[in-house]
């Protein structure tokens, strides 16, 4: 049961500390270094002169040449000292050469190679700046550092619970995150609160807390690849709390408690609930029940990063899925579980997005074939046919091409089964109950795409996983799996059509529903029903296991979706599946 001091915690929302201290203990004593990042920019380049105790930075052109670079760094350098010695009356605090200080005379910037020869001035900045190089202020000589390694940005969640392991989000700079060092510990005191004393817990770049973390503070600390380096490190704003038990979806965990063998995929379908969408009126309307602090992201990556690790997947599609979420949160942690992560956004909208995660030591991937479904309708010849159908109906027309809908591909290569391809798909479709011809639109608009993708490889098996916004009864449904439909406007479309229209809509690929029907997968107070799907290829899949949902009755009957123990209004949809023999 959450004390009322753990809840009040989960109110405040607070900046995490950052305490940064990068500098090398050799080049802290030797004050007379450039920073030079070639990386950032293919065009530009940054260089950062640390001399005597002044910084002086500037943007270059890679292709400048080196003597008007140098000439432009001498004068901002020049200006910059002339100021702080006027600033400094009684004494001069920075170490400058006593010639330019005494005497006033010009800073003279030269760079010299490694046999103590001066680079040419019509070199470029791009072959000049270079780690065996120097650069001279005057008679002191400056090491040039090319691209070091370089925390960033480091943070840890606002909230901190037991039982769900935490990542650190981090944004690392010439370095990857095996190559780094973490150490984590653990502290009764705030930063702020008298003395501290840190009791070290573990050296993974992951940690999860315990019950003897409820209440205390914890700190991350991260080692660069760098010889002499010292620590970045920061300190959690908030204590440890304790976490929900989670004790329906312990249940399904043992379904999942044991990886697959080559044979096998194990994959994961879950909308994860995007953050953009908690706080509208509608969610206030529809999430009424479900504590605010519950809503918030902080606390539902938590669970989240818990389930999806805990289904020991091979491939995971998700629904609703910020840039944000995805590049500080999903991407490391799943890494660190040996994913690859991809991501795709809605048409211009960073805020929601599609992503795939696929295990690296099963799959290589191969290329990508990502679509934004307005667009191709419009422009893709081989969705005139579609275009044509729909193209007498002006509002259903720009009903369709105002979507930002979109289908993520990935064509992936199996490591361990005779280099065998399949093509991943993963798609969201359009909300409004009222709209099932859109959905129908936008689903022939993605099988085209994928036949497409079919016809350039033979024998190709087709994943397409997703929220379909369908229930098993509609057109959309038995479209996919039938290859068929022939679809009547209803009166409640009249929106969209002022008059009663016929479709046909059809396709070559045919699906069989491989996490089969599942008795509710999406449940709010307004709706409860099956809504999201894993689909294959008709022929090419065996189910070994579909991962039973928890019962709704038994999660909230009455309130819906999500709780403080299941982070989204969705539940994942799960199986275990083979490849048919002869397609092997």
């Amino acid at each position: 049961m959450m004390t009322l001091k753990n809840r009040c915690h989960l109110l405040w929302y607070n900046i995490n500390t950052l305490i940064r201290r990068q500098f090398s203990s050799q080049l802290e004593k030797n004050q007379n270094y450039a920073i030079v990042k070639t990386l950032n920019d293919p065009s530009s380049m940054t260089i950062s002169l640390h001399y005597g105790g002044i910084q002086q930075s500037t943007t270059r052109k890679r292709d400048e040449k080196l003597q008007r670079c140098l000439q432009r760094l001498q004068n901002s350098l020049q200006d910059k000292i002339r100021k702080t010695i006027k600033a400094e009356k009684k004494s001069i605090a920075i170490s400058i050469d006593p010639h330019v200080i005494n005497n006033n005379n010009p800073v003279k910037l030269r760079l010299m190679n490694s046999s103590d020869q001066q680079v040419d001035g019509n070199c470029l900045n791009i072959d000049a700046w270079i780690s065996h190089h120097k650069l001279y202020v005057g008679q002191i000589s400056c090491d040039i550092i090319l691209n070091p390694a370089e925390v960033s940005a480091l943070s840890l969640p606002r909230i901190i619970m037991t039982q769900c392991t935490i990542y650190p989000e981090i944004r690392l700079e010439s370095c990857q995150i095996h190559q780094c060092q973490f150490t984590w510990y653990r502290s009764r005191h705030h930063h702020n609160q008298g003395k501290r004393q840190w009791i070290k817990v573990s050296d993974q770049y992951s940690y999860m807390p315990t019950s003897n973390d409820i209440d205390c503070y914890l700190k991350v600390s991260c080692k660069l690849p760098q010889q002499n380096t010292s620590e970045v490190e920061v300190i959690s704003e908030n204590p440890v709390m304790t976490g929900p038990s989670c004790h329906l979806l312990q249940q399904r965990f043992h379904y999942t408690e044991t990886v697959t063998t080559n044979k096998e995929i194990r994959t994961v379908s879950y909308n994860i609930l995007g953050e953009s969408y908690v706080g509208s009126k509608y969610a206030k309307r529809i999430y009424r029940n479900c504590p605010d602090y519950a809503l918030d992201i902080n606390y539902r990556q938590q669970l989240l990063m818990r389930e999806l690790t805990s289904y020991n997947a091979d491939l995971i599609c998700l629904q609703e899925v910020s840039h944000e979420t995805f590049n500080n949160r999903l991407k490391y942690g799943l890494q660190f579980q040996g994913f690859q992560g991809l991501w795709k956004s809605r048409v211009f909208d960073n805020n929601d997005g599609l992503a795939i995660f696929y295990k690296t030591s099963k799959f290589d991937l191969i290329s990508q074939h990502d679509l934004d479904l307005n667009a191709s309708i419009q422009k893709d010849s081989y969705q005139e046919a579609l275009l044509n159908l729909i193209r007498p109906y002006d509002q259903l027309v720009h009903e369709v091409l105002s979507r930002s809908n979109v289908l993520q591909v990935a064509l992936l290569r199996r490591k361990e089964c005779n280099d065998q391809l399949i093509c991943l798909a993963n798609t969201h479709l359009y909300f409004r109950p009222l709209a099932e011809i859109i959905r129908l639109i936008q689903i022939q608009a993605i099988t085209n795409h994928l036949s497409l993708i079919s016809k350039s490889i033979s024998d190709l098996p087709v994943i397409l996983c997703g929220d379909f916004n369908s229930a098993p009864s509609s057109d959309t449904y038995q479209f996919l799996t039938n290859g068929y439909c022939k679809s009547q406007s209803t009166a409640d479309e009249s929106y969209l059509l002022k008059d009663a229209a016929s479709f046909e809509f059809s396709h070559n690929l045919t699906f069989d529903a491989l996490s089969q029907t599942l008795h509710c997968t999406h449940h709010t107070t307004n709706f409860s029903g099956t809504i999201d799907y894993i689909f294959g290829k008709r022929g090419y899949f065996n189910v070994k296991n579909a991962i039973p949902l928890p019962e709704v009755t038994n999660i909230n009957a009455n309130h819906g979706l999500p709780t403080t123990e299941f982070p989204s209004d969705h539940l994942a949809v799960i199986c275990d599946i083979s490849m048919v023999h002869h397609h092997q």
